[in-house]
């Protein structure tokens, strides 16, 4: 029973441990990638555009903990991937982990739109007071209908918010500028990531969302400007 117990206790403290660690792991390795080009400012490549995502994107500090480099995450299985729906099906971290994402065209019934010159109807900058990824230049083709996200047959609360500003999203193609949707499992498997790639041009958007094992947390969004400043939008983009 002594021996049970310790056991026990050491497997907490070294998963504490090890999820202590996780963020410095991934800010490291992101910190020492060797993709740095050159540009006429003086700045680009995944460390620059890390120190960008921390200085300007996150909502908080603590959010650091949520920074990842894909390389090193375990990708959730893509079990389905067509035009209008995406199935991501996994059991790598022993839970079976289970997102269905769905489109439908673009409904303008009801929408409102804003803009980002006052004078102007050509750049969107928001739909019904949300922003409009995706679609700043265009209305977009399509939205996100639903999604599902299940644990263990569990499903959990995934709310519109999540993705209901997330327009024209990339479900499957993989190119020099944009990539499917992705799924991953954080390092020790507390947390959840989805990656979505959306627009096209200067509508290019990376959308991350991120779950724990309960819920829905909060999402973390970059668009084409800054993509194409830090000179991240590549094949071998490692996400942030």
């Amino acid at each position: 029973m002594k021996i049970t117990l310790l056991l026990f206790v050491l497997a907490c403290f070294c998963s504490a441990a090890f999820a202590q660690k996780e963020p410095g792991i991934h800010l490291a390795s992101i910190r020492n990638s060797s993709f740095k080009p050159a540009t006429p400012q003086g700045r680009g490549g995944d460390s620059a555009f890390l120190e960008y995502v921390i200085r300007e994107v996150l909502e908080s500090p603590e959010d650091i903990r949520f920074v990842s480099n894909r390389e090193l995450l375990t990708p959730l299985c893509v079990q389905y991937c067509s035009e209008d729906i995406l199935v991501l099906d996994d059991s790598t971290k022993g839970d079976k982990v289970k997102f269905i994402l769905k489109t439908r065209p673009y409904r303008p019934e009801g929408k409102s739109l804003t803009f980002r010159v006052a004078s102007s109807d050509s750049l969107i900058s928001g739909i019904n007071g949300k922003p409009a990824y995706g679609a700043v230049t265009q209305l977009p083709e399509k939205e996100i209908d639903t999604l599902i996200l299940r644990i263990n047959g569990r499903p959990l609360k995934v709310p519109r918010e999540a993705y209901s500003d997330l327009f024209n999203p990339n479900m499957c193609e993989f190119d020099l500028f944009q990539q499917g949707i992705e799924g991953y499992y954080s390092l020790e498997g507390s947390f959840l990531y989805l990656y979505i790639y959306g627009g096209e041009g200067q509508n290019l958007y990376v959308a991350k969302l991120i779950f724990d094992r309960q819920q829905y947390l909060k999402k973390v969004v970059v668009e084409y400007p800054e993509l194409l400043r830090y000179r991240v939008m590549r094949e071998t983009f490692i996400g942030y």
